[in-house]
């Protein structure tokens, strides 16, 4: 069981779930709304590993002035990293490293999302 979720705020928290699954495979495991309709909290699986988000002018939350992240995400195997890689370019992500194989043995490649947050992904598993 994972112990470190990443947590990332979004001004379209809808949309930015989408991207998530359509361009790197994530799949919803929870979402919770407001009254009015605004997810308040989320939870997207990849792999063994969920990240969460939430919307960042969401009533009362702390998160209004946070900038973009960076997450790296473990891919099983080169062909999940391929796969991943032509939907970033179907899906117009700005590719900002484009898919290579790097000196320390990982296949990845670099994608920033619709607000400004990196996502990489690889097969380079840290701690393994």
């Amino acid at each position: 069981m994972p112990t470190v979720f990443p947590s990332l705020m979004y001004r379209d928290c809808p949309a930015a779930m989408v991207w998530l699954h359509e361009v790197l495979g994530f799949t919803e495991h929870a979402v919770y709304k407001d009254d009015q309709g605004q997810i308040m909290h989320a939870e997207m699986r990849f792999g063994n590993g969920m990240i969460m988000l939430g919307s960042k002018k969401a009533p009362g939350s702390l998160w209004d002035d946070i900038g973009p992240s960076s997450v790296y995400l473990t891919a099983p195997d080169a062909a999940a990293v391929d796969t991943a890689y032509a939907r970033a370019e179907t899906h117009a992500g700005e590719i900002v490293s484009p898919l290579k194989d790097q000196d320390y043995g990982s296949h990845e490649f670099t994608v920033k999302d619709p607000e400004g947050n990196m996502w990489s992904i690889g097969t380079y598993a840290p701690g393994a």
